[in-house]
């Protein structure tokens, strides 16, 4: 681990880069103020950029009461590094503000959990946590980050790391939120997008893991965060917390392009 700074990457790109409209955003999705909160063991949240997601994000994470650390586990969009990368850094940047790490728990994640390993390559240009950073700072500013990118494993290497998981956190869950930063089904039409993600949505709903695996392997359906989600609902399960799920919001990039030939579909949903 490192006590180095972790810089934004996609600023500019997927949110922007100036803090001033930034916080502008973030005072709209928030105006209403927060709804009722409630103790949610893990969140599903979209990662596109903000215009077509960050609203559906700011949906979900304003149900939670987010506790002192975060465990973010997201897809790995770039090739190459370890499997299941635990992120080097001792805080993450964006403009105007920054997160802290949970560098003890980052550590024993990457030392006690199989195949996790120390690793900053899959997190450099990765923009699938970066996009969540300034939301969780705003409801939770004093909420510590792991970061843990994920790509490459199978359904038995999905129960070992859930399992070990498990033993690693089962002591301070009370203290921890799971976020599983993934999108839906990508580039089909409107329709299809629509009919795929409900496939996969119904394997959520059931908080089956094997399920949710195999729909998105037999159906074609490119969830790209259908192993972190798989991890995430491994570990619930054998912590024995994971009893219901809630879908919060779904909309597909055509909400908001008006293009529904090519589009991105967006979930977002509670587990407890």
């Amino acid at each position: 681990m490192s006590l180095a700074n972790r810089e934004p990457a996609v600023a500019g790109t997927f949110y922007p880069a100036d803090s001033q409209r930034i916080a502008e955003t973030l005072d709209r999705w928030f105006a209403g103020g927060t709804p009722p909160q409630d103790c949610w063991r893990a969140a599903l949240v979209p990662h596109a950029g903000w215009m077509y997601s960050g609203r559906i994000a700011a949906q979900v994470l304003a149900r939670v009461r987010i506790p002192s650390t975060v465990v973010v586990f997201c897809p790995q969009h770039q090739v190459g590094g370890e499997y299941c990368a635990v992120a080097p850094w001792g805080r993450w940047l964006y403009p105007g503000g920054s997160v802290e790490v949970d560098v003890e728990l980052s550590a024993q994640l990457a030392s006690e959990v199989p195949g996790f390993r120390v690793d900053g390559g899959p997190h450099r240009q990765e923009h699938a946590i970066e996009v969540q950073l300034p939301l969780l700072a705003r409801l939770a500013p004093a909420s510590r980050l792991v970061a843990v990118a994920v790509g490459g494993v199978d359904l038995e290497q999905i129960h070992l790391c859930g399992a070990a998981l498990a033993e690693v956190v089962r002591d301070r869950l009370d203290s921890l939120l799971f976020v599983i930063s993934s999108d839906m089904h990508h580039f089909a039409s409107d329709a299809d997008t629509r009919r795929l993600d409900a496939l996969a949505l119904q394997a959520l709903d059931a908080l089956d893991p094997d399920r949710l695996y195999a729909t998105c392997l037999r159906q074609r359906i490119s969830m790209c965060g259908v192993l972190p989600a798989a991890i995430v609902l491994s570990t619930l399960r054998r912590l024995g917390v994971l009893h219901r799920g809630e879908r919060v919001a779904y909309a597909t990039s055509a909400d908001v392009s008006g293009d529904a030939h090519r589009v991105v579909g967006y979930a977002g949903m509670l587990f407890g």
